[in-house]
């Protein structure tokens, strides 16, 4: 009796460090695969980008890495039959589709199918702006596609604007992390915003919602976990911190990973994501505060709503995503105090229900069979 060998899999993309929102989706998607005995798992590096500055950003370096991936793909291939190879859509930016322009044709050529997973959403939007001849290649690679994975319902146009018609969603999950808290005894209200931080992801508005808001409650403090991501800078985040007057209630720790990372969670009180990216696809970061049973303030924006749900505890920026919606939203929230414990409650039964690990792969190993099933 013939044996079946295992489905061979392969996940494309650059996982940490830089440290970003993708690059943690493609770790996570290698672990969560490799739990499966009927898969066998391999990765597909991309080393494109040094650190947040560098993302997006033209580079001579860039192209040489194009040379090493193609190089990769063929070990890979010459290593045995690929059954599937899961390709990480660039999303709305030249220089990511550039990329995927330079990289989609080996990998359609040597694997038996291919999914776009679009982590990085917008690209339904960019493709019309986009110079004639980049938005004729991606649709005419992309389409060859078998299927895509998107993140959201929302996340479908993307697939479809770019010719792929068979998409499956597959939300991101965490494993639990949460551990016991250490909330303020009262007098201060913590604030936190979790990301890159620059225009598109709201920072500069959140920065100078704190002047109305401190002077109600002068208690208020902001703790920014993240980096400046272009065009934005460290120079322009202190400016910006500095020219509304805020420098005494905001500060900025970087990026944090492991026991610091959950310390900021365990005493913040309230997770406030301002995000206008045309990228947004499925923060992770709004998958953290429901994991930890928080209250939110996050924009109504692509998404977003999707992720939160119709009736979740915290309350949404309204347009146009100012600061003085970001200001309402947040005052909003402080108002109802007294309800911070059930809506942080609502919160954390959303993250158990739906982006937990084991619902998640189960989600992601059903549309990988369904694609392995289908006729090129």
């Amino acid at each position: 009796m013939e044996v079946q060998r295992p489905h061979r899999i392969v996940v494309a993309g650059q996982v940490p460090p830089p440290l970003h929102g993708q690059a943690l989706c493609i770790a996570q998607t290698l672990e969560l695969l490799r739990g499966f005995r009927d898969f066998e798992v391999a990765h597909l590096p991309f080393r494109f980008s040094r650190d947040m500055q560098d993302i997006r950003r033209p580079r001579l370096g860039k192209l040489a890495e194009v040379f090493r991936v193609w190089s990769r793909v063929l070990r890979l291939r010459a290593s045995g039959a690929i059954d599937c190879l899961l390709f990480p859509a660039g999303g709305p930016h030249k220089v990511p589709l550039v990329r995927d322009i330079l990289l989609l044709p080996a990998c359609l050529l040597l694997a038996r199918r291919v999914v776009i997973v679009f982590h990085a959403g917008g690209i339904a939007a960019a493709l019309p702006r986009l110079p004639r001849y980049l938005s004729h290649c991606i649709r005419a690679l992309y389409r060859r596609a078998a299927a895509a994975i998107v993140l959201t319902e929302a996340g479908r146009e993307d697939a479809t604007a770019t010719g792929i018609h068979c998409a499956h969603i597959v939300p991101n999950g965490l494993p639990d992390e949460r551990r016991p808290a250490s909330r303020s005894d009262g007098s201060l209200i913590n604030l936190l915003c979790i990301g890159h931080l620059c225009p598109d992801k709201g920072t500069p508005e959140l920065i100078a919602a704190l002047r109305p808001l401190r002077k109600r409650w002068p208690g208020i403090r902001l703790l920014l976990m993240g980096e400046p991501s272009p065009p934005w800078t460290a120079d322009d985040l202190r400016d910006t911190i500095d020219a509304h007057g805020v420098s005494d209630v905001v500060r900025v720790a970087g990026v944090l990973s492991g026991d610091a990372k959950w310390d900021a969670f365990a005493s913040a009180d309230i997770v406030v994501f301002p995000s206008r990216a045309p990228y947004e696809g499925f923060p992770l970061a709004l998958v953290e505060a429901m994991m930890w049973g928080l209250p939110v303030v996050a924009s109504r924006w692509r998404g977003i709503p999707e992720v939160m749900g119709e009736a979740f505890g915290g309350a949404f920026i309204e347009a146009p995503l100012d600061d003085a919606s970001i200001a309402a939203a947040v005052e909003h929230v402080v108002e109802a105090r007294q309800q911070w414990p059930a809506m942080g409650e609502t919160n954390r039964k959303r993250y158990e229900a739906h982006f937990q690990v084991p619902a998640v792969a189960a989600r992601l190993r059903h549309a990988i069979l369904l694609t392995l099933e289908r006729q090129r």
